[in-house]
């Protein structure tokens, strides 16, 4: 049974694999079905039509066709064929480091082929996915413009183009593979000027009624049984009569000593963009550590927690479940607190997270991250019986998943 679906699958890869190469033969030639109905239509109306019954109307416009069928052929065909060199030269520039969301230019150029009348060259990028091509014309040149819409690692870029005729009558389209390797990084926006996450442990730097007694002897108490006699406050007892003792203050300091973990799933961007500025501001501490889902082990440089940050895309189908093992990891070499940046959107993350904080009651910090909330306006009669209110409708069940997370 095994060995008949394994040939089964083989069967389909193969059949993907000669369906992959036919269609890329097909568009390499420039003759498409609209060709072939205009052309063939031309023909068959002189043929048939203009020849036996002197019909004027239907010569000219049999002509037409025949005459736009012709020249589209003539430019697509040479436009292709000088692109297609030009491609074989072609370098480009890309950053190794980005940033989603911004426009950058890669670098890499095409000229304009403006001296072809009626055709259309336009190119995209068919891997990565999410990356929008904006072209920029300058002078006789077409410059790549690029927006990556979600942070990852790049190993190759494949680039898909397409030249053709504005009415579309003929196409040729290929697709080049380049290898690169780059790292975007998350969109931080505003977040820049976001709160400083601190993370505490305990100490004698900040009081706080939920510290515990390790800070320096200045809380006052009545003497009971067994404290010791160097502690007594003399001072009071030969004014008031009354035995006083001093105890430790209950107080807390900044760790120095933080781990971080990045939870990947469903809207994650603000959540790795809060993870990447946490890293960059330097606010975790002299010693921290930072992992991520689908991270091999924790990292503790920049560079590596930026490289984590943006490969952890990939593994939005783990929602959390590496977070225990991470503990496991940080608590033998230490690390006593954590803070996790989460995603907005409830989902089995939460269960994930949820877990590996109860068996570690106290050392789980979390930052819930979104991006672009805003409070739902007050919508007046003439709003409520004139238009659907979707945007409203739709901010106001984010802010329910929000806060569905946060309880």
């Amino acid at each position: 049974m095994e060995s008949g679906e394994g040939s089964g699958d083989d069967a389909r890869a193969m059949l993907r694999r000669w369906g992959g190469r036919l269609r890329a033969l097909m568009d390499l030639q420039p003759i498409t079905p609209l060709w072939l109905v205009v052309g063939l239509g031309s023909a068959a109306g002189l043929r048939y039509l203009a020849g036996p019954r002197m019909d004027l109307v239907i010569l000219v416009m049999g002509y037409a066709g025949l005459a736009l069928c012709a020249l589209a052929l003539l430019t697509v065909t040479p436009a292709a064929l000088i692109l297609g060199r030009v491609l074989r030269r072609a370098t480009s520039a890309t950053p190794e480091v980005l940033e989603a969301g911004s426009p950058v230019r890669t670098g890499f150029s095409i000229p304009n082929l403006g001296w072809l009348p009626l055709v259309s060259i336009e190119w995209r990028w068919v891997e990565p996915d999410g990356v929008r091509v904006e072209p920029v014309s300058k002078g006789l040149r077409r410059f790549e413009e690029v927006v990556f819409e979600e942070r990852g690692r790049v190993k190759s870029i494949a680039r898909q183009f397409t030249v053709s005729d504005v009415l579309g009558l003929c196409r040729v389209r290929w697709t080049q593979r380049r290898a690169e390797s780059l790292t975007i990084l998350p969109a931080v926006g505003a977040m820049r000027r976001m709160p400083i996450i601190q993370t505490f442990q305990s100490g004698d730097e900040i009081p706080h009624p939920a510290g515990r007694p390790e800070g320096g002897r200045h809380e006052l108490r009545r003497y009971v049984h067994g404290d010791s006699a160097r502690h007594v406050v003399w001072k009071i007892f030969g004014k008031t009569r009354r035995l006083m003792v001093r105890e430790p203050e209950r107080a807390i300091a900044r760790s120095t000593n933080t781990a971080a973990y990045l939870v990947t799933s469903r809207d994650d961007e603000a959540a790795a963009a809060a993870a990447r500025v946490a890293v960059e501001s330097e606010v975790l501490g002299a010693r921290w550590a930072l992992g991520a889902d689908g991270g091999a082990a924790p990292v503790k440089t920049r560079s590596a927690a930026m490289e984590v940050i943006a490969a952890s895309s990939r593994h939005r189908e783990l929602a959390g479940r590496g977070l225990a093992g991470f503990m496991d990891t940080v608590s033998r070499e230490g690390f006593t607190r954590c803070i996790v940046f989460a995603p907005w959107r409830p989902g089995p993350w939460v269960d994930s997270v949820l877990s590996a904080a109860a068996s570690r009651p106290g050392m789980f910090e979390v930052v819930v991250a979104t991006d672009g909330l805003a409070p739902t306006p007050k919508r007046t009669l003439w709003r409520r019986l004139f238009t659907a209110g979707t945007a409203e409708a739709e901010e106001a069940a984010k802010v329910e998943q929000l806060d569905a997370v946060v309880e």
